[in-house]
């Protein structure tokens, strides 16, 4: 396998913490420190801005969990952390 395989292997991994440990934390706590990010606001259209599904705790969750992993896949935590902080952002903004 070659060293850009691996690479990309690593990154998915990360990829997969991210946005995984969110939906493992709802299975979970279930509504338990469920804070929604756009804090229950809704837009013209009388939707919810990000949706129901889009909460601290899974940001919170996914954050730390890229940190832990991302040195045991060779980056270091503050690469895990910003991987996890934009994973996530972006996955809040295509919420929308």
């Amino acid at each position: 396998m070659n060293l850009s395989l691996i690479y990309l292997f690593k990154i998915l991994l990360l990829l997969l913490a991210a946005n995984g440990t969110p939906v493992l934390a709802k299975r979970l706590l279930g509504t338990r420190w469920s804070v929604p990010l756009d804090a229950g606001k809704t837009f013209f259209d009388s939707r919810r801005i990000l949706g129901a599904s889009k909460t601290w705790r899974g940001l919170l969750i996914g954050v730390i969990a890229t940190s832990i992993i991302a040195p045991l896949l060779g980056f270091t935590w503050q690469t895990g952390a910003l991987f996890g902080a934009l994973s996530l952002a972006g996955d809040a903004f295509s919420s929308f």
